[in-house]
């Protein structure tokens, strides 16, 4: 399967062998077989009664704009939000806009995330979708370091991978995939790590 970003960036993956590697801790939609419950000192009833076990207990939130070195030096924008509550519920969303190639634009939700100190690996789940090879129905991969609110330090991320499938999703939120690729200052926006 091949994951593309650009039309001068492909790369293969193979999802198998990362799997079994993981480090820090996967979040995914609770319907998935492997989410794990709740840890019991984080679904105390004190906790429920209080917000419904709906405060946020990690977190990836925020935008991002950076340019990116392909043909034409073109700006890509995104915005997301990628929630896991105290109760193990999930939600999140990403919205991403590109100059690539006369204009790109790619919606959906997260499908997972994973967060090692002040790193994420996010994969997301297109629903929309002007990406030719990230169409509605696969996932897309990336990865973002927050540096804190300094202008000095200003956050990275990597661009976006799409056309993935659930099990490279998966593979990187566990393992990350994304190993080597190249990371970018975010010109605007703040990226908000919490885990």
């Amino acid at each position: 399967m091949r994951i593309a970003v650009g039309r001068s960036a492909a790369m293969l993956l193979c999802a198998a062998g990362i799997v079994g590697c993981s480090s820090g801790e996967v979040t995914a939609p609770p319907s998935a077989a492997r989410l794990a419950p709740a840890s019991p000192e984080l679904s105390s009833s004190s906790d429920r009664d209080k917000d419904g076990g709906r405060d946020p207990v990690q977190s990836v939130t925020g935008s991002a704009t950076i340019q990116l070195p392909y043909e034409g030096t073109p700006f890509e924008h995104y915005t997301v939000s990628a929630i896991r509550h105290r109760d193990g519920s999930f939600s999140g969303e990403f919205h991403e806009t590109s100059e690539q190639e006369g204009g790109q634009r790619a919606s959906g939700k997260i499908f997972c995330f994973s967060i090692v100190q002040d790193t994420a690996r996010l994969a997301g789940l297109v629903e929309r979708s002007t990406v030719p090879f990230g169409p509605a129905g696969t996932y897309v991969i990336w990865n973002v370091v927050d540096r804190g609110n300094g202008k000095k330090a200003r956050d990275l991320t990597t661009d976006f991978y799409f056309g993935g499938t659930k099990a490279q999703a998966t593979a990187h939120c566990a393992g990350n995939l994304l190993r080597g690729q190249p990371f970018f200052e975010s010109r605007r926006g703040n990226l908000k790590v919490k885990g």
